[in-house]
């Protein structure tokens, strides 16, 4: 028998401590000691583990996609890009595309360049011609401000010479020439049928046009066919007509006779005289038909009488145009030369302002000048009567 003592009886109600122990505790290799033969030994096991695990992490890592650098091509790629060479030889050729590229993108830029260059100003003319069109008014209300002053006058500097310069007279030129010109920019816009009230005019005159030949579209046909019913019907009825008229006026005439009127036919067994049939109180009516003269002079007529509307009312419109043009042309002229005058008045408000003011300074000077004399007179007055009582006093001693 052995020494050893009973064995424990467990319930399970502790783990086992052993086990515990021995699957927490790694496997620690001891330390190896210095100059010791056995380390040694050891070193070279650890060596030779380090280069195996780097050995794998270096394969690891070349096997690993690169993403700082680019990937070579693959088979696929590189018959991809042998084909796209056949094709073209320059297709991978990317500093001469971009050099072409910029080469277009810089000429563009030039020839805009060019363009900016040589582009006129978008509004600049125009204001320098309202310049021009401001200074013309001004110069004519000037002109007519003066007229009106000559006028005013009347003949009272008559027997004086005038002087007209050159400048004046070049001046003056220059005014009727530029009018003219207006006048004839105006015309020439008149005639073009510029402006929305031109548009819309021209608008009206298509779509009464349009309506106007769907009317007479719309009406010609049946014309047409009733004129040729009408013809056929009268050229076979003719004989009819003809003879129901002959048998009419004779039966008119014995029924005549009968009553002891006298009634005269001619040789066409037609009555001569129809007023004699009037005193029996016959009453003799005749059906008039329209005929296509009669449908042909009213359409003409009713065109005519359209064209006349039109015109007529082309001219009024005209007509207003220019009574607008004018009216807005003269109360400008009007507005500039009250402007003018107003500036007139005022000018010589201010200078009127100017001599009251100076007359005035001149005044105060003068009144001035007066008080010092009359001053200094009184002192020599003075002065003189004590002079005078100084010396009657030494005489008297």
């Amino acid at each position: 028998m052995s020494n050893a003592g009973p064995s424990k009886l467990s319930f399970g109600l502790k783990p086992a401590k052993v086990a515990l122990s021995g699957a927490a505790k790694p496997n620690i290799a001891p330390s190896a000691l210095a100059f010791d033969d056995a380390s040694d030994e050891d070193e070279d096991d650890g060596s030779a583990g380090l280069t195996l695990a780097s050995e794998s992490r270096r394969k690891a890592k070349e096997s690993r996609p690169n993403f700082h650098g680019v990937a070579p091509p693959t088979r696929t790629e590189k018959k991809k890009q042998q084909e796209a060479e056949q094709l073209d030889a320059s297709v991978f050729d990317y500093d001469g595309v971009y050099d072409t590229i910029k080469d277009a993108e810089r000429r563009v830029k030039q020839a805009k360049q060019a363009e900016d260059e040589t582009k006129k100003p978008k509004y600049v003319d125009g204001i320098l011609e309202s310049a021009e069109q401001r200074k013309r008014d001004r110069l004519r209300a000037e002109a007519r401000i003066i007229q009106k002053q000559r006028q005013a006058e009347g003949d009272e500097f008559a027997d004086k010479e005038s002087f007209v310069t050159n400048a004046y007279k070049e001046q003056q030129e220059e005014l009727a020439k530029a009018e003219e010109q207006q006048n004839k920019e105006e015309t020439e816009q008149r005639k073009a049928n510029k402006g929305m009230g031109s548009f819309y005019r021209d608008m009206l005159n298509e779509t009464n046009a349009a309506r106007d030949a769907a009317i007479s579209a719309s009406l010609a046909a049946p014309t047409s066919s009733i004129w040729s019913s009408t013809s056929q019907s009268q050229v076979n009825n003719a004989p009819e007509e003809r003879e129901s008229r002959e048998r009419t006026d004779i039966d008119l005439a014995n029924e005549a006779r009968s009553k002891g009127l006298e009634v005269e036919l001619n040789d066409d067994n037609q009555i001569v005289d129809k007023r004699s049939l009037l005193s029996t109180g016959l009453n003799i009516v005749s059906k008039r038909r329209k005929t296509t003269d009669d449908t042909k002079a009213n359409s003409t007529e009713g065109e005519s009488r359209e064209s006349r509307r039109k015109r007529d009312q082309r001219r009024q419109e005209e007509y207003e145009a220019k009574m607008n043009r004018d009216a807005h042309k003269s109360k400008r002229s009007a507005l500039i030369e009250e402007q003018m005058l107003e500036l007139e008045r005022k000018r010589a408000a201010e200078e009127e302002e100017a001599l009251r003011k100076e007359k005035e300074k001149v005044d105060a000077k003068r009144n001035d000048t007066e008080a010092i004399s009359q001053a200094k007179q009184r002192y020599l007055e003075r002065k003189k009567q004590r002079l005078a009582a100084v010396g009657q006093g030494s005489s008297s001693s």
